[in-house]
């Protein structure tokens, strides 16, 4: 297994924001996601954010938004969203 500064690190991975949605909701203790705004749909990334935020109530969750399609998820829109 995986190990950072001494402590036991578990990767998982979701390939879609319902499959992502599953995952969070097996593991409440999730520190960080890495979330790509582009998935399945233009604002996957965002609806599941929006989720994790408002519908779970989860402001310890540390967020990381990236995306590959740069022109499909300019960066100002997706801070202000």
């Amino acid at each position: 297994g995986f190990s950072f500064q001494g402590r036991p690190l578990e990767l998982l991975s979701a390939m879609s924001g319902l499959e992502a949605r599953e995952v969070l909701n097996t593991q409440p203790d999730i520190a960080l996601a890495l979330v790509d705004v582009v998935m399945e749909t233009e604002h996957a990334g965002l609806d599941l954010v929006r989720h994790i935020r408002e519908e779970c109530k989860n402001r310890i969750i540390r967020l990381v938004l990236r995306t590959g399609q740069a022109g499909q998820a300019p960066e100002d829109t997706v801070i202000q969203e």
